[in-house]
């Protein structure tokens, strides 16, 4: 349902965008299997004005891939990423949160994408396998 709402919205006037936006957010953040919350998630997210919620509902998926992977559908859309920062950092599993930072960073002010790219490169010198270590190295180029 809430990929449907979400493919709705972008025809309909603004108010009633932003009524079905909201809807949809709230059928994804209900959503129990977390794969499906975080497809859903990223289906909304790129039609949000506000994606504080959006960020919300990733910070809620305890699967750290799968956070990771909407936390890179949603920061390309945020005004301010100190907050998916904060969420990327809570990540526990070295090689998800690398990834999740290495895809945040991009959308970073300078200053601030130099220090988020030095500790993905620091987090990658610690992941001993080599596939995975590589995974992150070229989520950078």
């Amino acid at each position: 349902m809430s990929l449907a709402l979400a493919e709705i919205a972008p025809n309909l006037q603004d108010d009633q965008k932003k009524d079905v936006l909201n809807e949809a957010l709230a059928v994804a953040r209900k959503i129990l299997d977390e794969e499906s919350r975080a497809s859903a998630l990223a289906n909304i997210a790129p039609h949000l004005q506000d994606h504080q919620e959006a960020l919300t509902v990733a910070r809620e998926i305890e699967d750290e891939w799968l956070r990771a992977r909407a936390l890179a559908e949603i920061a390309p859309n945020l005004q301010d990423h100190q907050e998916a920062l904060a969420v990327a950092q809570e990540i526990e599993d070295e090689w998800f949160r690398a990834i999740a930072l290495a895809n945040i960073a991009p959308n970073l002010q300078d200053d601030q994408k130099r220090v988020v790219l030095d500790e993905v490169l620091y987090v990658a010198r610690e992941i001993q396998d080599e596939w995975l270590h590589a995974s992150v190295l070229q989520r950078l180029s």
